[in-house]
Parts: structure tokens; sequence; C-alpha cells
């Protein structure tokens, strides 16, 4: 795990001292501490908290100074510092403590500090501390910088109008509105005049229309399934990209811009462009960079910050215990984030209680 890490367990009963100490692996060095006095500063300390041992005055003063992500606390069911405890995104134990459950926490908490403790987030809509989600972080950093076009892929509910967001927000561009179409919903009929405008009398019932293109004249936009516009489409678009100038429908009056295109699509390239469904000519110039957004069963760490970051969102005043998150973590989601929001919206209406357990969860296989 490269750092070294000491750890300090603050608790004044002797008794859940013994108990919380035999939970940890037998590798761990331990100092007991009272009192909330010892200095917290070192970003090499992990620190375990008795929660029962204290005040609900006592943790709230103590917690301000705290990184979360040193942090686990042992907890009985007392709703009100529970709910505290949460407020400030801690991961907690309820009684009875699982023994391997713990070491397992600890060990994943300490690999992920280890691994992005130098990382800067700048992009805090993209929520995960996994390694596939740094790097997305880095990349989508540098890609923001460039002018070039995007392409993002991944499967469906991975967040790929997040990420195409974000480029745009921190590119050079982002002052002005990042103007989107989701390529599926444009018929073959209308694809060239939705994307290029049209003129009155162009075709039937056509009036004076601005296209998407123009629009995002000094901006990005945004293709989302991309892989879903027709052949025709994708050939004047192609034309866009080489010579950045546009035609409206029914004129031949030509006019300039300068548009960052930035798409998105889960289809399989290579057997679209095969079957003709795709120019590989186009591909080859919406894609000089690319971008492939990992499923939610290849980050599963960041399952915890997910679920508790859409229960804030939904303004939802209840907790998930370790089991409920475990649980979580051993679906395959399928549906990848946009499925584990589902899910946290059905148990937030569906759960009466204030802490949600395992079994409170139900998720289809």
């Amino acid at each position: 795990m490269g750092d070294i890490y000491n750890f300090y367990l603050y608790s004044k009963n002797f008794h859940h001292i013994k108990l919380i100490s035999s939970l940890l692996n037998k590798s761990i060095n331990i100092s007991v501490l009272s009192d909330f006095e010892k200095s917290t500063e070192n970003e090499n300390l992990f620190l375990l908290i008795d929660s029962s041992s204290y005040s609900y005055f006592e943790l709230s003063n103590f917690f301000k100074n705290l990184n979360k992500n040193n942090v686990l606390i042992f907890s009985s069911k007392n709703y009100k510092k529970i709910k505290l405890i949460n407020s400030f995104g801690f991961d907690f134990f309820l009684k009875p403590f699982d023994y391997k459950l713990v070491n397992e926490v600890i060990y994943r908490k300490l690999e992920i500090l280890s691994k992005n403790k130098t990382f800067c987030d700048s992009i805090p809509e993209i929520i995960g501390q996994d390694k596939k989600i740094i790097e997305l972080k880095e990349k989508i950093m540098l890609y923001s910088a460039s002018n070039y076009p995007v392409l993002i892929t991944g499967e469906t509910g991975t967040g790929k109008e997040l990420v195409a967001r974000a480029i745009h927000r921190l590119s050079k561009r982002g002052k002005n509105k990042l103007v989107a179409l989701n390529c599926a919903s444009v018929s073959n009929s209308l694809g060239q005049s939705i994307l290029f405008g049209s003129v009155e009398g162009a075709f039937t019932d056509a009036k004076n229309t601005t296209g998407k293109l123009e629009l995002a004249d000094n901006s990005s936009l945004f293709l989302d399934e991309i892989g879903e516009l027709d052949y025709n489409s994708q050939s004047l678009l192609l034309r866009v990209l080489e010579d950045n100038k546009i035609f409206k429908v029914g004129s031949n009056k030509e006019k300039n811009i300068s548009v960052r295109i930035i798409s998105a699509t889960n289809i399989d390239f290579n057997y679209a462009i095969k079957n003709n469904y795709f120019r590989n000519d186009l591909y080859f110039r919406i894609s000089p960079l690319k971008l492939k957004l990992p499923p939610l069963r290849e980050r599963k760490e960041d399952i915890s910050l997910l679920a508790n970051y859409f229960l804030e969102q939904l303004k939802i005043d209840k907790i998930l215990s370790v089991t409920a998150i475990e649980k979580l973590k051993n679906h395959s989601w399928p549906g990848n984030v946009r499925e584990l929001k589902n899910v946290i919206k059905n148990i937030s209406l569906m759960c009466n209680k204030k802490i949600i357990e395992a079994s409170d969860i139900s998720i289809e296989n």
C-alpha cells in the first residue's frame, strides 16, 4: 500500500477498546487515546473512533477537522449520532461488528488513500476515487485544453453526457452554452435540417430555422448516440469537420463556424463500420481524442460514495449501513450508475427505517 499509517483508536470504554482491537488485523499497531486532544493534522494518520464514548457535541467539534477518507467509526444504534457521522461522510460500522468486513474496509481505504493522496479534484460532478476514475479525470483536464473532437464510449448509464459537459465546462469555450443533440431521437428525413438549419420553402412545411451546428458556433456540440445518426447526415457532418463551413437546407449561402464536436456512443464501431452503418472516415474525424468510461462493476469501491451522494441529492434523511453498502457492491450493475441511482430512489421510498440494512434492499438480477 506504499505509505505507512499510524492508527489512533479513540475510546474511553475498556470493553470497547478490547472489542475493536480484537477486530483488527494483528499487523496493525494501535495507539489508544481517550481525549480528542492529540493533533490529527498528519495525513498518514488513520483514526478509529468509538462514538459511544463521546457526546454528540464532542464528536461534532472533533469531526470538523478530519479527512473523511482517514476515518472509520464504530457505533451503537444511536440515530442522532449516526446522522451526524453520515453528515460528515464517514464510513461506520454498527454493532455487531464483522471482523472480516472491518479489515476489508480498512485495507481498501488505505489502498485508495495511497493511490490518490496527491490528486486535486477539480471535477466534483464526477463522483469517484477509483484508479480508473482518477485517470479519467486527468484525461478530461488534458482534453479540455484542446480544440480537437472527443469521442466518449462506454456502456449505457456510465455517465457519458456528464463527462462531455465537464470537458466543455473546463475548456476555453466553456463560457458559452453547450449545445446537445441526441442523434437517436432524430429521424432520417429531419437529420440534415436539425443539424444545419433550413430556409423557408426548402421542403414541405419548412421554415427558417437555425441548426444545432450554428447554435454551437464558438462553443461545443455534444452529439449523444452518434452511432444512430443517419448515413446521409454523417456525410454532411464529415464536410463540416473538414472545412468548418455549413449550408442551411435550401440555401447555397455558406457560413464559417467554429465548433468543437464531442460525441458519445455505446455502439461497437468495428461492427458498425464493417456493416456500413457508420462511415469509417467520419469515425477517424470524430475520434482524435478518445475516452472509454469504466462500467460500475469495475469500480465497486465508488459505490458507497455514489449511493450516499444520491441520498444527499434526493434530500433523503436516511443512512446506508456497511452491510447495505456491501450488498450494493455485490451486484453486477448492468445499468451502471443510472441503475444505482434508481435503486437508491426505490429504497428511499420503500424503506421506512432511518438506517437502511442489506435486508431492505431489493435489486433485480
